[in-house]
């Protein structure tokens, strides 16, 4: 069984991952 709580914690560290590497992306190329 899925747990929501799980599932919902899997997102939030995708996105602050993405959110991360947008970040170093914008550092490399200004």
């Amino acid at each position: 069984m899925n747990n929501p709580q799980v599932e919902h914690a899997k997102v939030k560290v995708k996105y602050a991952k993405a959110k991360i590497k947008l970040k170093e992306h914008k550092l490399k190329n200004p």
